[in-house]
């Protein structure tokens, strides 16, 4: 009898160790770092021009044991991918994704970085004599040097503008074609404006493990998308712009230059001729004259609720908000005040007179 409880003792020791192994296994996975399957984005992601679908792969550097099944995880985007274009894809649509994917352990991945910013890479002209063409290097598969450039010029206040109504234009010379293909990855990339006219002038230095690796700069054009008044036909000096003789268009132009506000512009005055075709610029055309000099115009004097009109001479041009000198019209008395619409004026008390408020005989 004995022997036989302590027989049966035994085996229940067993078959309590054997029930302890799997959770004790499972404790271990859990604590061993290796089961970790770490998913770093990318800030910016350039696509070829015939890459297909898009996958997880293809936007962060994966690590960990269930590398093989996060890289192909398919990844859709609001709106398709295209060339000098950037689309933006949040971490927590990429969280998202992955948990709603079967087959995976969210528990043991984790996700590093905010957003990856997208776009495709511009379609290679074929040559028209291929036999002299040189060969094409292959393309870099992470970040480089031209996406960090157009997404700087993108956030540039002066710019005024967004990435779809946006071109940058950079020289095809192989210098400048080389240092836009640097990849980037890793490295911190400094960009400062140094000049800016009909181009732009950029200063590059990029330091690896901080070391200073390159120090270089370049140029390159950028044009945007805006809308213009343009002139149909001939507008003469001092001829009031309108609708009849200006049509309004959408077209790719410097951002430098000083364009006429589409809607102000609609009557003011040309400072000279505009040929038919020409951009309404702001140095084209001024506020018209209101006043003209000798006039009889119509003066009011303004005192808290009281007010006075009376009829006076102009001494000076008056554009509107301008002031000028006028007199009584029996040549008396003397006073400015400022101009306030066709022929009519506000009397100003103790003006202070400057040579920018009040026009000149001539003018």
């Amino acid at each position: 009898m004995p022997n036989r409880l302590s027989t049966l003792i035994a085996h229940l020791a067993v078959l309590l160790m054997l029930g302890l192994c799997p959770a004790q296994s499972l404790a271990d996975e859990h604590s061993d770092t290796s089961a970790i399957t770490t998913v770093s984005l990318h800030s910016t992601v350039r696509l070829t021009s015939d890459h297909a679908a898009i996958t997880l792969g293809d936007l962060a550097t994966i690590s960990g044991p269930q590398t093989n099944v996060l890289k192909a995880l398919r990844v859709q985007t609001a709106h398709p991918v295209a060339a000098q274009t950037w689309s933006s894809i949040k971490a927590s649509t990429l969280r998202d994704l992955i948990a709603q994917s079967p087959g995976i352990r969210q528990g043991s991945i984790i996700l590093d970085g905010n957003e990856v910013a997208i776009t495709r890479r511009v379609h290679a002209q074929a040559s028209s004599n291929p036999t002299k063409a040189a060969p094409i290097p292959p393309e870099p598969s992470g970040p480089i040097l031209r996406d960090q450039i157009e997404r700087w010029v993108h956030a540039r206040p002066w710019l005024k503008s967004d990435a779809d109504s946006t071109r940058i234009i950079f020289s095809q010379r192989k210098r400048d074609q080389d240092l836009l293909n640097t990849p980037i990855e890793g490295k911190t990339v400094i960009l400062n404006e140094i000049g800016r006219s009909k181009t732009i002038s950029c200063e590059i230095v990029i330091y690896e493990n901080e070391q200073l690796i390159a120090e270089t700069s370049i140029r390159f054009d950028v044009q945007v998308k805006r809308l213009v008044r343009v002139s149909t036909a001939q507008i003469r000096r001092n001829e009031l712009i309108n609708a009849e003789h200006t049509v309004l268009e959408t077209r790719w132009i410097s951002p430098m230059v000083p364009i006429a506000d589409p809607e102000q512009s609609l009557g003011q005055a040309c400072k000279k001729t505009i040929d038919p075709g020409s951009i309404l610029l702001v140095s084209m055309i001024e506020q018209p004259i209101l006043v003209k000099r000798n006039r009889i115009v119509s003066a009011r004097s303004l005192s808290g609720s009281v007010s006075v009109t009376m009829s006076v001479r102009a001494l000076n041009n008056g554009r509107l908000g301008e002031l000028i000198e006028l007199e009584s019209r029996d040549g008396k008395n003397r006073f400015t005040a400022r101009v306030a619409g066709p022929n009519r004026v506000v009397i100003v008390k103790n003006p202070q007179k400057t040579s920018q408020s009040i026009p000149t005989q001539g003018s």
